[in-house]
C-alpha cells in the first residue's frame, strides 16, 4: 500500500512537470485568419529594433507607431490578461516583455475572437528595464 502513495505521488510530480508551460509552447504566427486581431503600440519613448511576437519578427517598431492586425487563430488568456510574448533591441538593449518572467497560472485559458489593442510601456523590476504592456479589448 505504501509503495502505491509513492507510486501515484510519483505520477502526479511528473504530470505536473511535463505539463508545465513555458515561454516557447505558444506560439504567434503570422497568418490571414478571422479570428483574433492584435494591434500593437510602442508607447516606450524609443523604437524597438527586430521586434518579435513570440519569435515570429516584425521588424522595428518605432516609438508611436502600430503594427494592426496582427491576425491570429487563439490567444493564451490568464484571468483576462493577454499572454504576450515580444521582444526586441531598445537603446541598444535587449528587452522582453514581462510575460517572459512568468506566466504558468491557473487562470489559463485560450481565447479565439476579439480584438486586442497593445500599448507596449517601460517597466523597471530588480533593476532590470522589461516591457510591459496594457490593453484594450474591443
Amino acid at each position: 500500500m505504501k509503495t502505491l502513495k509513492y507510486t501515484i505521488a510519483l505520477l502526479i510530480s511528473a504530470s505536473c512537470l511535463l505539463t508545465s508551460c513555458g515561454d516557447d509552447d505558444i506560439v504567434l504566427e503570422k497568418s490571414t485568419c478571422n479570428k483574433v486581431t492584435i494591434n500593437m503600440t510602442n508607447d516606450t519613448g524609443s523604437d524597438i529594433i527586430d521586434f518579435s511576437i513570440n519569435n515570429t519578427t516584425w521588424d522595428n517598431l518605432e516609438n508611436g507607431t502600430t503594427i494592426e492586425n496582427i491576425c491570429v487563430d487563439e490567444l493564451l488568456i490568464d484571468y483576462e490578461f493577454p499572454i504576450l510574448y515580444f521582444s526586441g533591441t531598445m537603446d541598444g538593449d535587449d528587452v522582453k516583455s514581462i510575460a517572459y518572467l512568468h506566466w504558468c497560472g491557473v487562470g489559463l485559458y485560450t481565447e479565439n475572437e476579439g480584438v486586442y489593442n497593445i500599448e507596449i510601456k517601460v517597466r523597471t523590476d530588480w533593476n532590470e528595464e522589461y516591457l510591459t504592456y496594457e490593453y484594450i479589448v474591443e
